[in-house]
């Protein structure tokens, strides 16, 4: 009883945390899609090109952020061997772009994709 009440729990977790990842790849894949609309523009000049760069570093942080992060909760919380691969009501996320597209546009464009940049540990009552 004990251990279904704690494995519910870590997946509840897992979902919740999960779901604020897939927050991180929406916002910086939304920072990334403004990047890109100002390179579209006919008025481009180089005050407007230094905004796509400020707006590409902070997408690509955020990028490294959602990476980092997935691999936290990859860690912490792993997916029980009893459960299913895909979370009832979440995608699955992982690292190649075929697999989260429509988070990771930038994935698609050819550019080559993050390492995890080191954190400093983080536990489950951390999220």
């Amino acid at each position: 009883m004990y251990s279904h009440h704690t494995n519910t729990h870590l997946m509840a977790c897992r979902r919740l945390a999960m779901e604020q990842n897939e927050k991180l790849f929406e916002e910086a894949n939304a920072l990334n899609r403004s990047a890109i609309d100002l390179l579209d523009r006919p008025d481009l000049d180089s005050e407007m090109f230094l905004h796509y760069l400020q707006l590409r570093g902070k997408a690509q942080a955020l990028f490294r952020e959602a990476l980092d992060h997935l691999s936290l909760i990859n860690e912490q919380f792993p997916i029980p061997s009893n459960e299913p691969e895909t979370l009832p009501g979440l995608e699955q996320m992982a690292f190649t772009s075929s697999t989260v597209q429509g988070r990771s546009d930038w994935a698609a464009s050819g550019e080559a994709t993050m390492a995890p940049a080191s954190l400093p540990e983080m536990r489950p009552k951390d999220y």
